[in-house]
């Protein structure tokens, strides 16, 4: 387990400002929008920002942000500015209701969607004829891109990283709820905020008379969104298609990072030490650092405080060297 040199000694904080503190977006960068072919309900948006020097290094990298997050959100910002810094492409995708697209889309997000990024992910690649990618998540995003990579191989990924993803849809929820008041009201009000655009973009569909009464928590309000809007039989059948433990991560081919913290107050080390790993996996567990927080007391080489997006560049750049080392977290 490694230390890294962090400022903030409050979990809670950590991942505020690891997430939240203002970060402007460096390199030069294109909004478009593709809709999936044969598919209805499939129109997505993203922001793409070309290699600087495709000749040296036509690599992408592909970004899915957080529950409630977006593109634009500064842990993606930033590990765009870290990126492109070192050379690499990269590519960020707004999933379904998130950065303001609620329009874009009839059918709700969840965080069971990883077919339908799985499918984007593969229209964005062939739009821009994109030979080779590595795909970096965070939290629910880390935890799709492991759905997605255990349950196709595609040659053109090279590399996978896994920033603060959850083992267990349930037990995320619970620790969000339970861990810290300040965090959970500000995540149920953006849940709340999420599910009112929506109503207002298509009022025919969406009411939310059911969740009157109904404690603001967002374990309670997401379990009754399961089978009110999400499609679910049961919150059960929803976890159970959310959760790590349900998919074959051993069949993830390419070289792959885990980072997460023991303080992470979202998701935790010990689930994520019992599911089935492939052999290539390596970890950066660490004891302060939050959720996608890490947020370093020195300026990281890259001139970022950002400490978890430099470690997935630095393995990215080894992977694509082919220079299969173990890091080392400096």
């Amino acid at each position: 387990m490694f230390q890294p040199p962090v400022f903030l000694k409050s979990s809670v904080l950590q991942s505020y400002f690891g997430a939240y503190f203002p970060t402007c977006c460096c390199a030069p960068t294109k909004r478009e929008q593709i809709t999936l072919p044969d598919e209805e309900d499939m129109t997505f948006e993203y922001f793409i920002s070309p290699p600087r020097d495709p000749q040296k290094n036509n690599h992408y990298v592909i970004l899915l942000h957080g529950w409630l997050g977006n593109a634009m959100i500064p842990y993606m910002k930033d590990m765009t500015n870290q990126a492109y810094k070192e050379g690499f492409g990269v590519i960020r995708i707004n999933q379904r209701d998130h950065g303001g697209n609620e329009a874009l889309t009839k059918k709700p997000f969840h965080t069971a969607r990883h077919k339908e990024v799985s499918l984007l992910i593969d229209a964005i690649v062939k739009e821009h004829n994109v030979e080779s990618y590595s795909l970096v998540g965070f939290s629910v995003g880390a935890s799709t891109a492991l759905r997605i990579a255990s349950l196709k191989q595609d040659l053109r990924l090279k590399t996978i990283v896994a920033i603060s993803p959850y083992a267990h849809l349930e037990k995320a929820l619970t620790n969000i709820d339970n861990n810290s008041a300040v965090q959970r009201r500000f995540l149920y009000r953006r849940l709340i905020r999420q599910m009112k655009r929506k109503t207002k973009v298509y009022p025919n569909l969406y009411q939310f008379d059911f969740l009157e009464g109904v404690p603001k928590r967002c374990l309670e309000t997401i379990r009754l969104l399961a089978t009110h809007h999400y499609g679910f039989r049961s919150a059960e059948e929803y976890f159970a298609a959310s959760d790590l433990t349900n998919f074959p991560l051993q069949n993830i081919h390419v070289p792959l990072l885990v980072i997460a913290s023991h303080d992470d107050p979202i998701s935790d080390i010990p689930n994520l030490k019992t599911l089935n790993w492939p052999k290539n996996a390596q970890f950066l567990f660490t004891e302060k650092g939050g959720h996608v927080g890490f947020v370093s007391r020195k300026r990281l080489p890259t001139g970022s405080f950002r400490w978890a997006q430099y470690q997935a560049v630095k393995f990215i750049q080894l992977q694509t060297l082919n220079r299969n080392k173990t890091i080392s977290p400096s």
